[in-house]
């Protein structure tokens, strides 16, 4: 059998990336199948790709829910502040940045953040979502950045939001169960699930069905593994957000957007390489000088801390 090349193998973690982005439970035999390749050739690069944090695996995102909150807050001392966060049952889900803010948090109760010692202000604050994380193509950073100029250039610029309606999911507490346990990835095994609580077949594959009415499954690839890149988050007022979300879409990397009250954030990761950030920014400015953007303000993501055990929400 001839071997793989570096590119053939790092383009079937592409493949087998695309296609658990269209179906994130699409079984690695079915890939195989599809692709013409052996069932022992995908399990070993779907594996690799996942260890190598090339591939992520497909994790849910709530739409928005007047329930499920988020904020963007600054501090006197970041690391001490963090305990004091983590020590509030009410926060789901922290990271710490550098930057202009020094935490995003997600919560699930009311919360007063001014209470928390050290508190200096907060940036941003509201209900969170939708997570939308569009397919990526692959190409290189080069031809990337020559297609967001080219995009610049010629796409028309139309005011266009994303769908922020409120949606609560008529769940009960076996389907709420059912979401924090898939939470961070769909592809787990459910016969784990069912030796800690009597939830049957039958109500996961109902639930598992109309997921999609009350979740975005976002499924994540970098080509040279999640931790190789600068985690960045662009925060700013707009009312072009799907013209921002196409935009660095073209970027190689995923990209997550979402809302935080009034304010568009663009998760984006980019190469650790100083060259490739000038050109992140020139973008950037483009964007403020042509008012597509406002009250524009980044930071980076360092350390993520998550608390989904005794999750308030459905309770």
């Amino acid at each position: 059998m001839t071997r793989l090349s570096e590119e053939e193998k790092q383009h079937l973690k592409y493949q087998i990336y695309r296609f658990r982005y269209d179906d994130p439970w699409i079984s690695n035999k079915k890939v195989a199948k599809l692709l013409d390749r052996s069932i022992s050739t995908i399990n070993r690069y779907a594996k690799q790709a996942e260890e190598r944090g090339i591939i992520l695996n497909p994790s849910l995102k709530l739409k928005p829910h007047p329930q499920f909150k988020a904020a963007l807050l600054s501090f006197e001392n970041k690391y001490k502040a963090l305990d004091e966060l983590k020590a509030c049952k009410e926060i789901r889900f922290i990271c710490l940045y550098h930057g202009d803010w020094d935490f995003r948090v997600t919560y699930d109760a009311p919360i007063d953040f001014t209470e928390i010692p050290g508190h200096i202000k907060t940036v941003a604050d509201g209900v969170v979502g939708p997570g939308i994380s569009p397919k990526v193509e692959y190409i290189s950073w080069e031809r990337c950045f020559e297609f967001m100029e080219h995009f610049l250039e010629e796409k028309e610029v139309q005011k266009s939001e994303f769908d922020h309606r409120l949606c609560v999911p008529e769940w009960d507490e076996e389907d709420w169960k059912l979401y924090y346990y898939f939470l961070p990835d769909v592809r787990k095994s459910f016969k784990e699930l069912r030796e800690e609580t009597p939830i049957s077949w039958r109500k996961y594959q109902e639930w598992k069905k109309n997921l999609k009415a009350y979740c975005t499954v976002t499924t994540g690839f970098f080509p040279e593994g999640y931790l190789g890149y600068n985690d960045m988050t662009l925060c700013c007022q707009t009312r072009y957000e799907k013209y921002i979300a196409d935009l660095f879409s073209l970027m190689p990397t995923s990209s997550l957007f979402f809302r935080i009250g009034e304010y568009f954030l663009a998760n984006i990761f980019i190469p650790k390489e100083y060259d490739k950030l000038p050109r992140v920014y020139d973008v950037i400015f483009q964007l403020l000088d042509r008012g597509i953007i406002s009250d524009y303000r980044d930071g980076y993501g360092v350390i993520a801390w998550w608390n989904y055990k005794d999750a308030l929400l459905g309770k």
